[in-house]
């Protein structure tokens, strides 16, 4: 379907480029993302318009933390509106020290608990399609989603950047060839495509 077809295209981008590296932080990092910042793209009638969507609140990231413990890398985002009945789905990029690159995809359903989520060597995606298993929680009342990388899936690096972007879809079930594609990048520029830039290090606690 075209639906499945434009997320895939979406969280199959090529590899992050990566901002200037910065010094080394504390064990956990935090950032504010704009409110009212999602990007969409409609498809309907075979025209295909991309624009702002400041009232998508089900998309609209406000707040990214970052926290790298001896055991995993856990990233916490809170939505303005996680209680909206869509399709979601959403991208860690994580840079290692070694000049290594994952990709963490992650997606939850329409409605429930239940979160899943896995970590891709980008340089091996293509052989190892089954990834390492991560973990996903969501408290739709509270408005935030987590995902846990364990530091194994990693091999254990000594500091991480990250890069985080959460997208939705929704499709008319009267016309299943036109979709509705929206993402909010944390910390770049609302590309429609991967998180386009990266935190600084944030070292192991």
């Amino acid at each position: 379907m075209i639906l499945r077809r434009a997320l895939a295209v979406a969280l199959a981008a090529a590899v992050l480029p990566a901002v200037a590296a910065a010094p080394a932080e504390a064990a956990r990092w935090t950032h504010r993302d704009a409110v009212g910042d999602v990007q969409t793209q409609r498809y309907a009638d075979g025209d295909l318009t991309t624009s702002a969507d400041p009232r998508n609140a089900a998309t609209d990231l406000s707040r990214v933390t970052v926290k790298h413990t001896r055991a995993a890398v856990v990233v916490t985002m809170r939505v303005r509106d996680l209680s909206a009945p869509v399709r979601r789905a959403g991208e860690i990029a994580l840079e290692t020290d070694g000049e290594r690159r994952f990709t963490v995809s992650f997606g939850l359903a329409r409605r429930g608990e239940r979160v899943r989520a896995r970590a891709f060597d980008v340089e091996e995606r293509l052989s190892d399609r089954q990834g390492c298993r991560a973990a996903g929680s969501v408290d739709r009342a509270a408005g935030r989603l987590r995902v846990r990388v364990p530091r194994t899936c990693l091999d254990r690096p000594d500091w991480v950047r990250a890069g985080i972007g959460l997208a939705s879809t929704i499709e008319d079930r009267d016309a299943p060839e036109e979709f509705t594609y929206s993402m909010d990048d944390a910390i770049g520029t609302n590309a429609l495509t991967r998180p386009g830039r990266l935190s600084p290090r944030i070292a192991r606690g």
